[in-house]
């Protein structure tokens, strides 16, 4: 069940009527006059856990007290937000989601939080309200379609209400927005979470036109013999081993009014066990999260819809599995891809970039504005830049820079790789245009994954986003509470971001 998220005008948060009530305190030791009152109807605790060092008002710590029938609500969850001159929006993200899983803890339905009137340098108070409204949204997720065992364990919090001073529309909608998007979230990270067996291609392919169905989004899927038709032969080769067919998959919104068109492109493994050059076990268990890419262009499209942003939205999404078996593809092997450039297949385990060589070259022919290519693409940028970071790399600087922008607004964070010709040597190869791996071992693996890829966006603005290390975690996240192991959805908040600036 996905938490409801509201507002409710209260002149006096303390008037707020529900199980719990959330306030924020800085490490400074000062109380607001709320914390304050709260703290004198509890006899002191909240100033004797500061006294002891047991609470101190550090990012994300949380401490709560029982109100005992003083207050409307039972009980008071204090939130540590660090030092307030450097208290940021990605601050009240990790304080919402620890309050809100506080309160979850405790078994309570209805919390109001009030961690959105607190200030951040050069954020607006709507900023403040999405922050804390999809990070609570976001931290209380769970994937639980397949549990059978105690499922009267299983605690659920029903609504979190943002408590506003006066009435506020703007406020209001925030909410709401925040909402669409995180109902993206959610699918994304089901998508992501559902065991390979119960997503075959075409049960993705299936799954995400109902889903676009339902916002009014226009879905095309192409069979084998489609695909065949149109020369898509990286997706057709690396698809050789499985026995599942492809699918490729095109979602199209037009918003009212829409002057930009842009092109979001998905890899779609929906299952990769490396191919003839099989993975070992280790590099194999989540490979469930291979279509991660794909599954993040659709939910974005698809929240742009709900959203009714003015622009022309495509999700290209290319869905196989990569399997051994007999007539899998070899090394060696070549395939001419959409745009008529061949590809020698050195490694059957770089396989992402094959399929992507036609869903880029297919959403070039749209004639785009721009495109943004989303992938699992490569253990290298996992080793690079870790779980905080998504790589990003391509041919138009500005595009670069307004990804990196929006990553630092979400909190999906964005770092840049350099893309020179140099690397782009690497890939070529000698029996065919280009080799999908580099010809020197062991360098520079998440720029070389890119430097392929830019042979297939051959005059279009190009950004090329690497979510390896990013769209899924192993275990939760330590430091922000509303990431919990498995799939993150990350790239839905930060692409929404920079589509309202488009």
């Amino acid at each position: 069940m996905k938490l409801r998220l509201s507002t409710q005008t209260l002149s006096d948060p303390l008037s707020f009527k529900g199980d719990a009530l959330v306030l924020g305190l800085f490490n400074d030791g000062k109380l607001s006059r709320e914390a304050d009152a709260i703290d004198v109807a509890v006899h002191g605790e909240l100033k004797a856990a500061l006294a002891k060092k047991e609470f101190t008002g550090d990012v994300s710590q949380a401490i709560s007290v029982t109100t005992s029938g003083k207050f409307p609500f039972r009980r008071a969850v204090f939130v540590g937000l660090g030092d307030q001159a450097k208290c940021s929006l990605e601050t009240l993200r990790r304080a919402s989601a620890q309050a809100t899983l506080s309160a979850k803890g405790l078994g309570y339905k209805a919390v109001g939080t009030t961690l959105h009137q607190c200030n951040v340098a050069g954020a607006s108070t709507a900023d403040r309200v999405r922050a804390v409204a999809e990070a609570a949204a976001l931290s209380v997720y769970q994937f639980t379609q397949y549990k059978t065992l105690d499922l009267e364990k299983i605690k659920e919090l029903d609504e979190v209400t943002l408590l506003l001073p006066h009435a506020d529309a703007a406020l209001k909608k925030a909410v709401e927005e925040a909402s669409m998007v995180c109902d993206s979230v959610y699918l994304v990270r089901d998508l992501v979470n559902t065991p390979a067996a119960s997503k075959r291609p075409a049960d993705l392919a299936k799954r995400i036109a109902v889903e676009a169905k339902k916002v009014g989004v226009k879905a095309m899927v192409f069979d084998q013999k489609q695909i065949t038709k149109m020369g898509m032969n990286g997706l057709l080769g690396v698809n050789k081993g499985s026995a599942h067919e492809p699918r490729f998959v095109v979602l199209e919104y037009r918003g009212a009014g829409a002057k930009k068109k842009v092109a979001l492109v998905g890899k779609g493994i929906t299952f990769d066990s490396g191919g003839i050059n099989l993975k070992p076990w280790p590099a194999m268990r989540y490979m469930k999260e291979d279509m991660s890419g794909a599954a993040t262009a659709a939910g974005t499209v698809l929240a742009a819809a709900k959203l009714g942003l003015p622009l022309h939205l495509l999700a290209v999404m290319a869905f196989t599995e990569n399997m051994p078996a007999a007539d899998a593809s070899k090394p060696g092997d070549v395939v001419k891809a959409l745009n008529g450039k061949t590809i020698e297949i050195i490694h059957t385990d770089a396989e992402g970039r094959v399929i992507l060589a036609d869903a880029l070259s297919y959403a070039e022919k749209q004639k785009p504005d721009c495109i943004v290519d989303l992938a699992t693409l490569t253990g290298a940028v996992v080793v690079a830049l870790g779980s905080y970071y998504t790589g990003v790399m391509g041919n138009d600087q500005k595009l670069a820079e307004q990804l990196i922008q929006a990553g630092q607004a979400t909190g999906e964070w964005v770092w840049q790789l350099p893309l020179p010709d140099e690397y782009k040597e690497w890939t070529k190869s000698e029996v065919a245009d280009v080799g999908n791996i580099s010809k020197v071992e062991g360098q520079a693996g998440a720029i070389i994954g890119a430097a392929f890829l830019s042979y297939f966006v051959e005059k279009t603005p190009w950004a090329h986003l690497d979510i390896a290390g990013t769209a899924f975690l192993e275990a939760p996240d330590q430091f922000r509470p509303y990431l919990q192991k498995g799939g993150t959805g990350c790239g839905v908040r930060l692409l929404i971001d920079w589509l309202k600036g488009q």
